[in-house]
């Protein structure tokens, strides 16, 4: 299994990029087919789905990429589930990520400056636990060897199966938090490439047996106290 990332944040080489996304899989998948490994999961994202693109994390979203091709090739010889997570969030997470920022403002009364876009990029945001429970799901059912196909390449949607723009997800937090301002949406242009709508097709999952068990006000009502706490 490879869930190991690097977004190629604060500066961070290409060449780290490269050797966590895209040497580490390949060298997990075949010492795996060496010693007789039956299921190889892949943790991808919604950045890599077909038509999307992402100039601020280009070296992330190609690495990733690069790594669909040579797991399909040896999906001929070992069962490949490639997991592609939609917006993941929780308690923990990387501060520099959007949620986590977002949080942050609106506990100062969004003192700090923060300036967003016109805010109608629809994601399906996904809590951490949920994620994990997903990922069991597929594990238990490749030690089963039940529904899945023995080889072969498939894709899983992990994810709610519906959207929330940022807005909507902004006024979550600022009812959850108390806070009296608005949140500082404007009219300013969408970045170039901007994903404006994101939703998982989470059908194999749903087969499984699997449905997420936190919804969004929960899981960010859990988040914000984490960063209340901090």
């Amino acid at each position: 299994m490879h869930l190991a990332t690097n977004y190629g944040r604060h500066n961070r080489s290409l060449d780290s990029v490269l050797s966590a996304n895209l040497v580490l899989p390949l060298k997990l998948l075949t010492h795996g087919m060496a010693a007789n490994v039956q299921h190889f999961i892949n943790i991808d994202s919604f950045y890599n789905k077909a038509g999307n693109s992402n100039d601020e994390l280009f070296n992330y979203s190609q690495s990733k990429k690069a790594l669909i091709p040579w797991l399909k090739q040896y999906s001929n010889q070992i069962k490949v589930s490639n997991l592609i997570l939609e917006h993941m969030y929780g308690p923990g997470d990387a501060e520099d990520k959007f949620i986590p920022t977002l949080i942050k403002s609106s506990l100062c009364d969004f003192s700090d400056g923060l300036k967003l876009s016109r805010g109608q990029q629809e994601r399906d945001f996904i809590f951490v636990n949920d994620v994990v429970s997903a990922i069991q799901a597929v594990v238990e059912e490749a030690m089963s060897m039940g529904k899945l196909e023995k080889i072969g390449y498939q894709d899983i949607g992990v994810g709610h199966g519906k959207g929330t723009n940022l807005i909507q997800l902004a006024e979550i937090i600022i009812r959850i938090i108390g806070t009296s301002p608005s949140p500082p949406f404007s009219n300013a242009p969408y970045k170039k490439h901007e994903i404006m709508s994101s939703i998982a097709d989470n059908s194999k999952l749903v087969q499984l047996g699997w449905t997420p068990k936190t919804n969004l006000v929960e899981g960010l009502a859990q988040t914000i106290e984490f960063y209340r706490q901090k």
